[in-house]
């Protein structure tokens, strides 16, 4: 960013101190005046700054819209993020670099799976089974070992309704585009898909979390 000085009423400001003090000085003591002439330029070159700073942010918002995707994962709802025409497989890692989604397309952990991986498979967006909110269920997904989650215990999630074989290991098809809006919409805001939240349970308790805007550790 640059700021063009030659015209600025701040320079013009600074200018008429000089010679004012200057012409004052030629009557009353000289160091004095500097002294004061060093302070008005301290005081402007600090009304610079903050001008500059002030037109470097955004200066107001109509709007600010929180859109929350519940009961679903990235890896379930937005895999075509990693595919045209809204990215490519590059475009998502399980080790994300800033450019990067953390989207896992395939090898899910599972730790009841003989090689310690499952591939998933795609649904249609509207199903009839439903996996388990439950405290429990995050619980058994964590995994929690030596104080860290393995993130590798969904297939002891509860699945209920009518459940096709490994519900829990699944992503939506967006073949004929029925994703797309929510697919723009990660693509061109910020999107929050890097962490886990503050509640480990059930929807009411987390919508109580967003409303109330905490950041506590843990539940």
């Amino acid at each position: 960013m640059s700021i063009g000085l030659k015209h600025s009423p701040i320079v013009a400001l600074v200018a008429g101190m000089v010679v004012a003090q200057l012409c004052i000085g030629r009557a009353a003591d000289l160091r004095h005046h500097m002294k004061s002439i060093a302070r008005g330029l301290l005081l402007s070159s600090l009304v610079a700054f903050a001008a500059v700073t002030i037109q470097a942010q955004i200066s107001n918002f109509k709007h600010v819209v929180v859109i929350v995707q519940e009961n679903r994962t990235p890896d379930n709802l937005f895999q075509g993020l990693c595919n045209p025409p809204f990215g490519s497989p590059a475009s998502c890692s399980t080790a994300p670099s800033p450019s990067q989604y953390n989207i896992q397309t395939t090898n899910w952990l599972d730790k009841a799976s003989p090689t310690g991986v499952t591939n998933p498979t795609s649904i249609p967006l509207a199903n009839k089974f439903d996996l388990s909110h439950a405290h429990s269920a995050f619980v058994k997904m964590c995994d929690l070992t030596a104080g860290v989650c393995k993130m590798d215990g969904a297939a002891g999630i509860n699945c209920g309704g009518a459940c096709p074989s490994k519900p829990q290991f699944r992503f939506v098809d967006n073949s004929t585009g029925i994703l797309n809006p929510y697919l723009e919409l990660a693509r061109r805001f910020g999107w929050a898909n890097y962490m886990f939240q503050t509640n480990q349970g059930p929807s009411f308790p987390a919508h109580q979390f967003l409303f109330g805007g905490t950041w506590a550790a843990e539940v």
